[in-house]
């Protein structure tokens, strides 16, 4: 790769962006920290990188995220003298008038000395220059004439991304893998180049083959397009206990229904629950619903099983609604808030009548079911509205043969003379 920064620096890049292990990109910020305070420039930009969130660095780093941080630091790394700070406060928004006023060089000329580096061989500053063509900065950075230069948007977002693609390709391939999504996404047939599923599939691969667990998990979606469930569970086994810990979500799923993998409910429960504690509004509901039911080898819970529905419901999770309503209308696993509870169920309702296409809903059967139930015994009790038996009726009918408490409480209506609902006496 060649010698571009300081010791400090070129090493902690490795360690952070180059390998997985979160102990040593906690060594590599350490080290970050030590070369900024002893006056490399450009490690200003590296350690802002650190504070941006999971787009820019592997998000089991245990880094703190803040805005605040990265636009001090790039800032202070402009007034030094960074190159790399300059073009990536362009590209984050940061520029304006007054700072580039004050900047040492100009945007070309930082582009230019990245460009030396990206020659050269180093992968981030590959990756910057790739992005200059990705985000067509690179307009304002060379002051091009865009309607004198380019017939269409078209003709330009081909041009770029035509700029783009080698160099992310060699970023990539220098085993810069956290940099890889702009690459997949030159293929995806919206950024320019025509849609090339073969070549996304071979980038992929290529970040597997250099230990990316989160590429790992996007194998293992690639199997699951071809139906072939052995393999996709083993790439999303692979992706969890190498600490890509949204891929327990996938793991669960393939448990709960038998997909590469003996169904297994209690294996699913235990990935659903890490999977949720990562942050997963999708595995709280699930692993909410199995323990509110109980379900094969899951003792029903329904204070914990609500306390899950809860979290990934208040995280604007629609699925999560139709148990959640039910649980406040009843008082199931908390205390009753029918209000509340008929409130969740409408809007779950509201949602499934606007998103259902060729009379299929947007929710799994199991919570079409909860959400068309919760609104019968709502209007059949009273709860949170009026009651109104023909209202009651309706809902339990739309899911009628679906489960045994549905049929069971149309068995309690019998139609009057009049034709509404009434009671059985």
């Amino acid at each position: 790769m060649g010698h571009f920064f300081s010791d400090k620096t070129e090493q902690a890049f490795d360690l952070i962006w180059m390998q997985f292990d979160k102990t040593k990109q906690q060594e590599g910020k350490r080290l970050l920290e030590e070369a900024v305070a002893e006056g490399d420039p450009e490690a200003y930009c590296f350690l802002a990188r650190t504070y941006m969130g999971f787009q820019y660095v592997w998000e089991y780093a245990g880094f703190e995220e803040s805005d605040e941080k990265a636009d001090a630091l790039l800032l202070e790394g402009i007034s030094r003298g960074s190159m790399l700070c300059i073009l990536i406060a362009k590209r984050c928004g940061l520029m304006n008038e007054e700072i580039e006023a004050r900047m040492p060089y100009t945007l070309k000329e930082a582009r230019d000395q990245v460009l030396e580096w990206a020659q050269a061989g180093h992968p981030f500053a590959q990756y910057v220059i790739g992005n200059t063509y990705y985000f067509q900065d690179y307009i304002d950075i060379d002051e091009i004439d865009v309607l004198n230069t380019f017939s269409s948007q078209e003709d330009l977002d081909t041009k770029s991304a035509q700029l783009a693609l080698p160099w992310l390709a060699k970023a990539v391939g220098a085993g810069y893998t956290h940099c890889a999504n702009n690459l997949y996404n030159l293929f995806s047939g919206s950024e320019g180049l025509p849609k090339n599923r073969d070549a996304q599939v071979q980038i992929i691969k290529f970040c597997v083959e250099k230990g990316n667990p989160k590429w790992e998990q996007d194998y293992g979606e690639y199997y699951d397009e071809l139906e072939d469930y052995d393999t996709s569970f083993q790439y999303f086994l692979r992706s969890a206990q190498h600490g890509y810990l949204k891929a327990y979500y996938d793991v669960g799923y393939a448990y709960e229904h038998g997909r590469g993998v003996p169904i297994d409910m209690k294996k699913a429960a235990e990935a659903y629950e890490i999977a949720a504690k990562d942050g997963s509004n999708v595995s709280a509901c699930l692993l909410g619903i199995m323990l509110l039911n109980g379900n094969r080898d899951i003792t029903k819970d329904e204070t914990t099983g609500f306390t899950w529905v809860k979290k990934a419901a208040e995280n604007k999770h629609m699925s999560a609604y139709p148990h959640y309503g039910r649980c406040l209308l009843r008082g199931i696993g908390t205390a009753a808030d029918p209000n509340k509870g008929f409130q969740y169920l409408q809007e779950a309702y509201q949602y499934h009548k606007e998103n259902i296409q060729n009379n299929i809903s947007p929710f799994s059967t199991v919570v079409m079911v909860e959400m068309f139930n919760g609104l019968g015994d709502a209007y059949m009790l009273g709860l949170g509205t009026e009651v109104n038996y023909n209202e009651a009726v309706r809902y339990y009918q739309a899911v009628s043969g679906k489960s045994d408490y549905t049929d069971a409480q149309l068995k309690k209506f019998k139609k009057s003379l009049f034709g509404g609902y009434k009671l059985r006496g």
